[in-house]
């Protein structure tokens, strides 16, 4: 939303941001955005990283305005009554790299739009290298392109609000990379939509002046630290629940719920129980009678189409292979559990051994600066490429292991 407004707006477009609100509108285009679109007379509604398969309310937004759609999920049938539908994976696509994110499906959207003006460039790499990595599609072909040539543009950005939000990750901005974007950047414009307003992120990004983007940046900052509290909190209660399930029935797939969760944060820690478990996990958190979760697969299911088979059970859902949300009816979660597992279970298969891998085994003598300008090369590093893994057998320990901030390790090795 961020990339259209920003980079529309220099165009001299008249463009209004609409950001769905994840407590009213759950996942998906918003019935309330066409709504809003309707009454403020606007003639183009432009929809990012969704609307794939939002064929009722797109057909209604479309009965009067111009409907345009940038998205990059799967769908069954081409949404109803959309003039230009922009998704890779169309059967007729042609376009040869199909791993995009929505924002970077949307930036080819500006990109056209420059073309068709005369103007030959590549606006909004910036904005698009952070949804590529935060969105963990593959880094891979076309998306390590963007998000390296964005790296370059973020270390030396002049938009007050990316400049804020690098100062309050405390960034050094010559020695940014695929990480800082990942661990840093993207947690603090999630925890303003997971707990917060995502509009706070949004208007962090359009800021022009810097005393606005450091009062945002800040309250982003204020935000994620509170996401991690409140992510803790059901990272653990959910690890102790899925021990116990995994102890008495050993099912193929996770899925948990409790009132006590906020709705906010169930995908981060979704994520970390597949990952503990070696299994597929949905977390929901039970509001009254429904119950929105988020889902995380493991490599080798695409948890898409593990949640078609459950469909019947869903109000609605929606995804790609690696993650997913849902809402459903809280007396449908014990049928769902069982469904889901069974679907899990015989779509699944595990060809990935419990193996530790290395590129290389290297002597002391190669790790020199020329090592690590070749390394420097191949990056950045991410989902699809990861970072090279070293070993040595001539290390010994010279100073001991210490903790940082309970969750590093470091200490000194003598080659």
């Amino acid at each position: 939303t961020a990339l259209l407004t920003r980079g529309l707006r220099r165009l001299g477009a008249n463009v209004q941001p609409f950001l769905p609100d994840r407590q009213k509108d759950g996942y998906g285009v918003a019935d309330r955005l066409v709504d809003h679109a309707a009454d403020r007379g606007v003639s183009v509604l432009i929809t990012v990283d969704t609307g794939s398969t939002a064929s009722e309310q797109l057909a209604r937004a479309a009965a009067a305005i111009d409907v345009i759609v940038c998205d990059h999920h799967r769908f069954s049938q081409r949404p109803e009554g959309v003039g230009w539908f922009l998704n890779p994976l169309r059967e007729d696509s042609g376009y040869p790299h199909s791993t995009l994110c929505g924002a970077g499906v949307a930036q080819k959207l500006l990109c056209a739009i420059h073309r068709l003006r005369g103007m030959d460039d590549q606006p909004g790499l910036d904005l698009a290298a952070i949804a590529t990595v935060a969105d963990q599609v593959p880094l891979q072909r076309e998306n390590r392109a963007i998000v390296a040539m964005g790296l370059d543009l973020l270390s030396t950005t002049p938009d007050a609000g990316l400049r804020a939000l690098l100062n309050v990750c405390r960034i050094d901005s010559q020695r940014l990379d695929a990480t800082d974007i990942g661990f840093q950047i993207a947690p603090r414009i999630n925890a303003a939509g997971r707990i917060g307003s995502a509009r706070t992120a949004l208007e962090l990004i359009l800021a022009t002046g810097p005393a606005e983007a450091h009062k945002l940046a800040a309250e982003l900052d204020r935000l994620n630290t509170e996401r991690k509290s409140l992510d803790e909190a059901v990272t653990g209660d959910a690890i102790t629940r899925a021990a116990k399930l995994v102890e008495e029935y050993d099912p193929a797939a996770l899925v948990l719920w409790s009132e006590e969760w906020h709705r906010g944060v169930v995908g981060i820690s979704a994520a970390k129980v597949a990952a503990e478990f070696g299994r597929p996990a949905i977390l929901f958190a039970c509001e009254g009678e429904v119950a929105v979760g988020s889902a995380r697969s493991v490599p080798g299911l695409d948890l898409k189409a593990a949640l078609d088979a459950c469909a019947p059970l869903l109000q609605r859902y929606g995804g790609h292979a690696a993650a997913a949300g849902a809402t459903v009816d809280v007396e449908r979660l014990p049928a769902l559990r069982e469904g889901f597992a069974g679907a899990v279970s015989k779509a699944h298969r595990d060809d990935i051994p419990a193996t530790h891998y290395v590129d290389a085994v290297l002597q002391p003598g190669e790790l020199d600066p020329r090592l690590a300008q070749f390394l420097y090369a191949l990056g950045p590093f991410g989902n699809g490429n990861p970072a090279p893994r070293f070993a040595t057998r001539s290390a010994s320990q010279s100073v001991a292991p210490r903790l940082i901030k309970d969750r590093h390790v470091r200490l000194g090795l003598s080659l």
